[in-house]
């Protein structure tokens, strides 16, 4: 049995990830959970998910492009 995917619409994305990335496709949420510590959340419209946390949010936002990235290339790939 298939698993079916519904791709998501950018307004449902954005709702929810309202950071538009510079990877096409991809959406982040930043959240300071903790003085001075960050969590953030990215997705692309299959509901593919990055997490990543640390102290320096552009950090975060970089290394989430990165990965996202990385996806987006790996799904050229197969």
């Amino acid at each position: 049995m298939k698993l079916q995917l519904n791709e998501k619409s950018e307004q449902d994305l954005k709702s929810e990830f309202p950071i538009k990335g510079k990877t096409p496709g991809w959406f982040f949420s930043l959240t300071e959970i903790s003085n001075g510590y960050w969590k953030l959340i990215g997705s692309d419209k299959w509901n593919r998910k990055i997490s990543l946390d640390g102290i320096d949010p552009d950090e975060l936002l970089e290394k989430a492009e990165a990965e996202a990235s990385k996806i987006n290339g790996q799904q050229h790939a197969l």
